[in-house]
Formats: structure tokens, sequence, C-alpha cells
């Protein structure tokens, strides 16, 4: 299923906050996540699809931090395909020029799906006692992995 830009903030609620989720994204925040004031403000971008989806939160200088959320039955090949649509929705459609992404040590499935769409380790850092790896992908990176040369030649044969 495509994405969609999307203001739902129950539906985003309710997948975060699902068991098979939240070990990954709460950074070991107890209690029901609300993630609604998030998504009403209208800097940031929600994409979603029936499994879940990428928030989008508008940092200083085009920079947005991602965080990425999806149930068992969106992940793989599925949340790949979401990721690269997620990309060219944000460097395309919006004012982006960077996004950032923070992943906990240990969350390797992770890590290789970040560097599958196209993020680069940029370093590290802690969050909230919580040791992470920082990723990037800016517009220029983005755009190198487009591979439009094969494109072009498959559009004249």
């Amino acid at each position: 299923m495509a994405l969609t830009v999307s203001h739902d903030a129950d539906f985003l609620n309710r997948v975060v906050n699902h068991p098979s989720v939240k070990p990954y994204v709460s950074l070991g925040f107890k209690g029901d996540m609300d993630l609604s004031a998030i998504v009403a403000d209208p800097a940031n971008v929600f994409l979603a699809n029936e499994w879940g989806g990428f928030l989008l939160v508008a940092r200083p200088g085009y920079v947005y931090e991602l965080h990425t959320q999806f149930l068992p039955e969106g992940r793989g090949k599925p949340a790949y395909e979401a990721g690269r649509e997620g990309c060219a929705y944000m460097f395309t459609r919006t004012d982006c020029l960077r996004i950032d992404t923070y992943i906990q040590h240990g969350h390797r499935a992770t890590e290789r799906y970040a560097r599958a769409v196209g993020f680069k380790h940029w370093g590290s850092a802690e969050i909230h006692g919580h040791p992470c790896y920082y990723y990037v992908l800016t517009l220029k990176e983005w755009a190198r992995g487009l591979n439009l040369c094969q494109q072009q030649h498959s559009l004249q044969s």
C-alpha cells in the first residue's frame, strides 16, 4: 500500500503503543505514548500506510528527524519500499534537505534497513540514557542513489 500524508494521530498512537512496536520506539518510556500534538503541528509530516509509517519532525535548517514505526505485517520489503517512497516525498514535495534518525544499539535489523534505504552512519548519541547510532540521509546522497542513468536507459529501449 502506498504512503499517504496523514493527520490520524489515533492510528499512529495505536501503532507506537502496540507491544510489537513500543520496545523499538519508546527508549524506555513507561505508559502509553501520545504523539497527537506532534502530528497536529503543521510543520511535521506523518506519512502512513495500513501498517504504520514515518513521523518526520521539523528541525531548524530544513532538517527532519525521522521516527519509524511499523506493525510486523509491514516490516521487511513493504517497509523498505515505503522508506524509499517516503524519502522521495520528503525530498521532492517538502523543504527537506536532510533526514536524521536515531537507532538504539542492538537493533541490527533497523540499522540494515536504514542503510538499505540510503542512510549513512554519522556517529553516536545518547537519548534518555539509551545509547543510539545517529544516521543521516541528505538530499544530495538521496539523489545520487536514484540511478537515473539506468532508468533513462530502460526508457530508451
